[in-house]
């Protein structure tokens, strides 16, 4: 289901092994689940006037375990378990929707941030992952359906979410989007199109992430202390670069470009710890590429001259 889920029997397991639940409050636990399951589901048939099935019952549940362990995971593990131990499922769960409504309006926050930094570039999947994004503020279920996210988000991150969804994978993603905008546009907007267009000539048309070039290139002549601001990488920076990384590892050469992406940081103006580890983290994940490309001999083809 999600991380949602394995965090609330986390701190179940977390409590079981510290001797603050026994077998039989695990036990419990599933029955109180069961009854909290009940009672949705008699609402939901209430105010929909449909019946449940299995299938309906199996959603209903994973919403609940979804709600709630969103708010343990906010608590930390020992709060949760606490919690766990001593307050109602259905308080769990009010508090858990609760903080599902605040995400909510941080979400519509993020969102506005991310239409207000959009790059002057032109691509499909961008576009229409915008409008889906406001779409899924006005489809998501918050009440029944918490752990769906009911909305076609097609264009790829720099590096994309694992193990979230729901309104917790808006937010996030919503958050990544805001940084890679923000980042594109610390440069010059027609020298990114010129880099993208040699990037690939169908960029405003095709599924590709407009950050990770651009981010690529910055990185690759920060290495060299070259200008960053031009984005460009000559053949003659190419060699240097082959130079300085052709005798190493992969794992050292990912240490090489975090330090490096910290360059970037300091170069751009970048100064928030969670941005700086995000473009970290953008550079850790070009390295694979790199390296396969210096070994078939076309780094040509990752750090683009235009």
């Amino acid at each position: 289901m999600s991380n949602q889920k394995a965090h609330l029997y986390q701190v179940s397991a977390s409590a079981l092994s510290s001797g603050l639940m026994t077998p039989d409050d695990a036990a419990l636990l599933q029955q109180r689940l069961l009854d909290l399951l009940g009672n949705t589901a008699a609402r939901y048939r209430f105010f929909e006037s449909s019946s449940i099935t299995t299938e309906l019952a199996q959603e209903l549940l994973s919403s609940i375990i979804y709600t709630i362990g969103l708010y343990l995971k906010k608590c930390g593990m020992p709060e949760a378990v606490r919690q766990l131990k001593s307050m109602t499922l259905s308080d769990l769960h009010r508090l858990g929707i609760k903080e599902i409504e605040e995400q909510i309006l941080m979400g519509k926050r993020l969102l506005d941030q991310v239409k207000l930094s959009a790059p002057e570039i032109t691509n499909r999947s961008y576009r229409d992952t915008l409008r889906e994004l406001g779409a899924f503020f006005l489809r998501y279920d918050h009440l029944y359906f918490s752990h769906e996210t009911p909305s076609a988000i097609e264009y790829p991150l720099c590096n994309p979410i694992s193990e979230l969804n729901g309104i917790e994978f808006i937010c996030e993603y919503l958050r990544r989007l805001v940084f890679e905008n923000e980042f594109l546009r610390r440069f010059d907007a027609e020298r990114v199109k010129s880099l993208l267009y040699k990037y690939c000539a169908d960029y405003s048309t095709l599924l590709i992430n407009l950050c990770e070039p651009v981010a690529v290139n910055a990185l690759g002549l920060a290495l060299i202390n070259g200008n960053i601001a031009a984005l460009t990488i000559k053949p003659k920076d190419r060699a240097q670069i082959e130079d300085i990384l052709r005798n190493r590892t992969e794992s050292e050469t990912v240490l090489v470009f975090e330090k490096v992406a910290d360059a970037v940081c300091d170069i751009t103006g970048i100064s928030a710890y969670t941005e700086q580890a995000y473009l970290q983290s953008i550079a850790a994940s070009a390295v694979p590429r790199l390296k396969a490309a210096l070994k078939a001999g076309n780094l040509e083809n990752v750090l683009i001259t235009f």
